[in-house]
């Protein structure tokens, strides 16, 4: 329990260091800012329905008022979000919550690393140095950046350590676990197995994209066990070592699976669910992403700050996929020091999970096309994009490289395993040994924790992105305040009519519905598309889309579909979207004087009561 406890307290300190300075603004600013005001609300979304409303939280009417709209495609990130509730009675504001969800996945990131890569190679040392490679790898620190359901990863390692307690890992001979001790049946694997259905569950109620990729996992893992380990011992040998597995879709299918039947029913029919192609192409890695240090490295991230300047489609979020020199090192010296299956399974993962980031076809430099002929580079993603069936829902190929990382992480516990071992008279990582028998080595020697110490270095070195930018919360304006004092259920709509978080974070202080919103996907708005008025104050309809004598009713429109106030804020309009909002906000309230809060470069419009 020592141990445990040791290298939980060890992460933690680590977090703190490598996200400084989220630590000493913990309760007054988060990372990034962005798409973080939208999972704040999350936070607040999922403690308003089940405490205040008691109504499902994957469907609300505020957001898309007056219909309502469903949030099932929406990142809600649903288990994080609930956990924060107890919290949230007990008082506790939603920044240092939000906050707690991401430094809470590096402390989890890392141990669960840490109990797969111990199982494999039975060395405690090495086991932290992977969990801290993949923990603080560039993919999670960019997800940093306001996507905490992609920076909630720590589900990943978890599932793939009950997953291979459960049907042993790869490389090792079969054990067909249903066997009888004393003339009992042995059920720890099924045990194990029924563990890594609730990580699997865990990652559904996250992130449903990393279910899609444990899913091309498990799938790889259960052929690699079959045709490569269970080549010798037989299909029937392979089918009873795979018997405790059938837990795992047991318990995910009782957990996830109505959540996953109902979102696959709601998807029925709804086109704007599809999208384009090139949105994919957008989202896939450039093959010298994966080489340049992430943009966010205080020393290094000048090349990858260069390319996203030249190339500005993806944020950089996306573009940091850095796999790290040192890793990639280790990973080589693992395969070339251990000549075993189980290492050859990791480096074949950590390649293919990386072809599939760079998506359907090869892109260098944002170039796609080569030779004199256009030709283009065909790539895995598009074989199973065309094969499978729903694979292309995933959206962004360049999320893959979680995967790879955690390969990388793995090889670079084998490898240091192995330098241990070579170091002193000490039994060599072994696949075979299963986890109830394998134990952690003896204390370190000074030899073996220098070299441990000076690779944990250089990865810090390639991965650090101290100071990591902060943004504090500007939701709490005077105006929303006092809005959240009037009783009554009304609307506000917030201007520009666009997909804006800021919306959704000034809703978790007034807690009033608002028109339109920000979601994941962003389904059609029947309100905003069939009221003229409102359909009048988007930035693309022209001045003169709306005859005069539609516009003199507009307020009248407006207040009788419950719209209260209509708040501007300027700041976000360019000079000639200003220009032409000006001329608009004449025409529909001719009567109205707005106030005006220079302060917050906004102006409120009250239409009612």
């Amino acid at each position: 329990m020592r141990r445990h406890l040791g290298v939980l307290a060890a992460y933690a300190a680590l977090t703190v260091l490598f996200t400084w300075p989220l630590a000493a603004q913990f309760g007054r600013a988060v990372p990034g800012g962005g798409d973080a005001w939208q999972h704040i609300w999350n936070l607040w979304w999922m403690r308003t329905a089940l405490v205040d409303l008691h109504t499902d939280p994957f469907y609300t009417t505020y957001l898309y008022y007056p219909q309502g709209v469903s949030l099932l495609f929406h990142t809600l990130v649903p288990l994080e979000s609930a956990l924060t509730v107890p919290f949230q009675l007990l008082g506790v504001d939603l920044v240092p919550l939000y906050n707690g969800v991401l430094a809470l996945s590096f402390v989890l990131a890392g141990y669960g690393t840490w109990l797969l890569v111990r199982d494999l190679t039975g060395n405690d040392g090495a086991a932290f140095v992977a969990g801290f490679a993949f923990a603080f790898c560039p993919y999670h620190l960019g997800h940093l950046l306001g996507h905490m359901n992609l920076a909630s990863l720590q589900w990943i390692p978890l599932y793939l350590w009950a997953l291979l307690r459960a049907a042993g890992p790869p490389g090792a001979p079969f054990d067909p676990h249903v066997r009888r001790a004393a003339g009992r049946l042995d059920w720890r694997p099924f045990g194990w197995a029924a563990l890594a259905g609730l990580f699997l569950a865990a990652n559904a109620f996250t992130e449903w994209t990393y279910v899609a990729f444990l899913g091309i996992f498990t799938a790889g893992y259960l052929l690699w066990r079959l045709l490569v380990d269970g080549r010798r011992a037989g299909w029937r040998t392979w089918l009873a070592g795979m018997v405790p597995l059938l837990a795992v879709a047991l318990v995910f299918g009782v957990l996830a699976g109505p959540l996953l039947v109902r979102t696959a029913q709601a998807q029925v029919g709804q086109d704007w669910m599809k999208l384009p192609p090139r949105e994919t192409l957008v989202y896939s890695s450039d093959l010298v992403d994966s080489f340049l240090p992430s943009a966010l490295h205080p020393f290094l991230g000048g090349p990858a700050r260069a390319l996203e300047q030249r190339f500005p489609a993806r944020n950089t979020a996306e573009r940091a996929v850095y796999l790290g020199y040192t890793p990639i090192l280790l990973a080589l010296l693992a395969l070339w020091l251990i000549r075993r299956r189980g290492v050859l399974f990791w480096a074949l993962t950590a390649a293919f999970t990386w072809s599939l980031s760079l998506g359907p076809i090869l892109h260098v430099l944002g170039r796609a096309n080569f030779t004199p002929y256009g030709a283009t580079v065909p790539l895995p993603y598009l074989v199973l994009s065309t094969l499978v069936p729903g694979f292309s829902v995933m959206r962004v190929p360049s999320r893959f490289v979680v995967l790879t990382s955690l390969a990388l992480a793995v090889l670079v516990g084998y490898a240091l395993a192995a330098l241990s071992a070579r170091l002193r008279p000490a039994p060599p990582p072994d696949d075979a040994a299963p986890p109830a028998r394998r134990v952690a080595f003896p204390a370190l020697s000074a030899r073996t924790l220098a070299i441990y110490g000076v690779v944990a270095v250089l990865i810090a070195l390639e991965f650090m992105t101290i100071p990591y930018p902060m943004a504090p919360p500007g939701y709490h304006i005077p105006f929303y305040e006092q809005v959240a004092q009037e009783p009554g259920r009304f609307a506000i709509l917030e201007l520009p009519l666009r997909p804006m978080s800021d919306y959704m974070a000034y809703q978790t202080v007034h807690g009033k519905p608002i028109v339109y919103g920000y979601l994941s996907r962003q389904p059609p708005d029947p309100f905003v598309e069939n009221t003229p008025a409102v359909h009048y104050l988007l930035n693309s309809t022209p001045v003169d889309a709306l005859p005069p004598a539609e516009a003199a009713t507009g307020a009248a429109t407006l207040r009788a579909a419950g719209i209260r106030y209509v708040v501007v804020h300027w700041w976000a309009f360019t000079d000639p979207e200003r220009k032409a909002m000006e001329a608009k906000l004449a025409a529909l309230f001719p009567g109205i004087t707005p106030t005006p809060d220079p302060a917050h470069q906004m102006v409120i419009y009250t239409l009612g009561p």
